[in-house]
């Protein structure tokens, strides 16, 4: 008799959302009349634990993929390694852990006098086309703020992440996320 067992190895694939100890990232453009457009993003460590016996690729990642809001002007994404740089993908090892770090953001549109008083730190940490990236401490006041600006749609949100193998092809995971871990 011979018996043979298989599991879906979508269901292998285990991905977990860390606190990140960076700061949050801000970006700007500089001030247009009496408000500005920004971007805010949030640094978050996923780590990928793949049980499976076969290779396993991430594609890239979304935020809100399929509440039909992808587009990367309003919802961007980045890896983060010594800078914000766009994600390229990468192979997950069979039987073994891998992490990324990254940041996702929102667009927001806030007062220049409030950015004023947001950005402490008046020295870019990096450049991005044309937009200058400001670190942001988490603060009380961030977190306050933040959680005022980003309403509630938005954060009724999910990180999408597109992955494939020779088995299943291509498939998803999402994960939920949160502004703030605490």
């Amino acid at each position: 008799m011979l018996i043979s067992c298989s599991s879906n190895s979508q269901n292998d694939i285990e991905l977990t959302v860390k606190k990140l100890d960076l700061p949050v990232k801000l970006f700007y453009r500089g001030a247009i009349k009496d408000s500005s457009y920004i971007y805010l993003c949030f640094p978050k460590k996923i780590v990928f634990n793949n049980n499976a016996s076969i290779l396993n690729k991430v594609k890239g990642f979304k935020l809100n993929y399929y509440t039909g809001s992808s587009n990367n002007r309003y919802f961007p994404t980045y890896k983060f390694e010594d800078s914000l740089v766009y994600a390229k993908g990468f192979d997950i090892i069979p039987f073994t852990k891998d992490s990324l770090n990254i940041y996702y953001g929102y667009r927001l549109k806030e007062s220049n006098s409030k950015l004023d008083s947001l950005i402490t730190d008046k020295i870019p940490v990096q450049k991005k086309a044309d937009w200058l990236i400001y670190n942001l401490p988490i603060s009380q006041e961030l977190k306050k703020w933040a959680n005022l600006k980003v309403t509630d749609s938005m954060l009724k949100t999910q990180l999408h992440f597109f992955l494939s193998n020779k088995k299943d092809g291509f498939y998803y995971k999402s994960l939920d996320i949160e502004l703030f871990e605490d």
